[in-house]
């Protein structure tokens, strides 16, 4: 019977694969056809003569900065109007391109800068969905103790969803940073301080996310990875200094500052932020969005103080809610960074949950919101299309998903103090 069952479940996770790898085939030759004025599908030329450039053509720029020399020099407003020129030729810009990323991300991106623009981006993609999905393999196989037939499916599953399929064609970096949060709660979960603490300095490439990272580790007071965090992120800044200079790291808070203010995307991410825009006036919803994520950091280190001693299921579902909570209230979430939903799936899995019969029809929910989640992101697309409504249901679905694993955590934690009485 459990055979029977089995095979009745890899069929099922077979024919969710087909579909998905159709839907992403349609999802690119449709949503972004190309026109033959364009370059390549990283620039693209619209009717009204702009540009629509990929997220990867910021990444090349701010290593091409870095690959002529000109770093020291990069807040030069004509030198960079130069040097995106350079990158968007044949055509040519109106204003230089932003890059609000830290210093160290442009270091990063200079060997792919030496490189042609596509070349750069095929083997950027390739790189970062390898690490992305070798760090799962590692957090599902050592700490979870996954089989490898499961992990294959649950990466494919990953490959396959929406939030994937855009993040690898726009060339943006989910893929590396689901690999540094995996790594990050693999030193986290198994006292290995220097592993989590490198990797804690690396996710600061989207410090939005990293700030929940760190009230966790506070919760634990883990002092050492912390130790390690600040050591690395030291050695990052000492290059940069070295590479950029003094005079340019230090207008670094400002250029964020000035970006995230005009940046016109923030009425389609899929946090808080743009119920916010909609509710406030644009400086106060930046502001309150900034004041509640801090908030919502404090609240997840003292919700890993109270999980100190408790069970691994306890500490697994702290995960999730850590990665849920950065999802719905970091001050600048993206689609594409709904590919982190791949961590509270992988630390309470969708098979075990199921089968628990003390949380009754929540674990239920919890398993088939995860299942179809892949699938979800196109259903949101195509039935709100653009704007901020095929934003809004990333958000409302995390924060459904929030509320189960908060009621699930009572119930593990009722459950523990029950036994503990016994």
């Amino acid at each position: 019977m459990q055979s029977h069952n089995s095979k009745n479940a890899l069929f099922i996770w077979v024919t969710l694969l087909t579909v998905l790898f159709t839907l992403d085939t349609i999802f690119v030759n449709t949503a972004y056809v190309q026109s033959s004025e364009q370059t390549n599908f990283l620039i693209k030329s619209m009717p009204n003569g702009d540009l629509a450039l990929s997220d990867f053509v910021g990444f090349y720029y701010a290593g091409k900065i870095v690959d002529m020399g000109q770093a020291k020099h990069s807040d030069d407003y004509n030198l960079r109007m130069k040097i995106s020129n350079i990158v968007v030729a044949p055509h040519t810009v109106t204003h230089p391109l932003y890059w609000q990323y830290p210093a160290f991300v442009s270091l990063l991106m200079a060997p792919f800068a030496t490189l042609p623009l596509l070349q750069a981006y095929y083997l950027w993609c390739l790189l970062t969905v390898t690490f992305g999905i070798i760090c799962s393999y590692l957090f599902l196989r050592q700490y979870m103790q996954e089989k490898s037939r499961y992990i294959i499916l649950f990466i494919l599953m990953a490959l396959g969803s929406l939030v994937s399929i855009f993040n690898v064609y726009i060339g943006q970096a989910a893929w590396l940073l689901v690999g540094l949060n995996m790594l990050f709660f693999l030193g986290l979960l198994t006292n290995r301080d220097k592993l989590g603490g490198i990797a804690l300095a690396l996710t600061t490439f989207k410090p939005q996310y990293s700030l929940f990272y760190v009230g966790a580790s506070v919760g634990l007071r883990r002092w050492h990875l912390l130790g390690y965090a600040l050591l690395t992120e030291a050695i990052l800044f000492f290059f940069s200094l070295l590479v950029f200079g003094w005079h340019t790291l230090s207008r670094y808070p400002q250029l964020v500052t000035h970006t995230e203010i005009a940046d016109p995307a923030a009425a389609y991410m899929i946090s808080i932020r743009p119920v916010l825009e909609i509710l406030l006036p644009h400086l106060l919803a930046i502001r309150t969005s900034i004041l509640l994520a801090v908030l919502a950091a404090v609240s997840i280190s003292a919700l890993w103080s109270s999980s100190r001693n408790s069970s691994a299921a306890v500490l697994n579902c702290s995960v999730a809610i850590t990665v849920l909570t950065a999802l719905i209230f970091s001050p600048h979430a993206n689609c594409h960074d709904a590919l982190l939903l791949a961590i509270p799936a992988a630390v309470i899995p969708i098979d075990r949950i199921w089968r628990q019969s003390n949380i009754r029809w929540w674990g239920k929910i919890w398993a088939v919101l995860i299942s179809v989640f892949p699938l979800a992101g196109f259903l949101f697309f195509a039935v709100f299309k653009t704007g901020t409504l095929c934003r809004l249901p990333f958000f409302f679905y995390n924060v459904l998903l929030f509320g189960i694993a908060l009621t699930y955590l009572n119930l593990l934690k009722k459950s523990e103090h029950s036994a503990q009485k016994d």
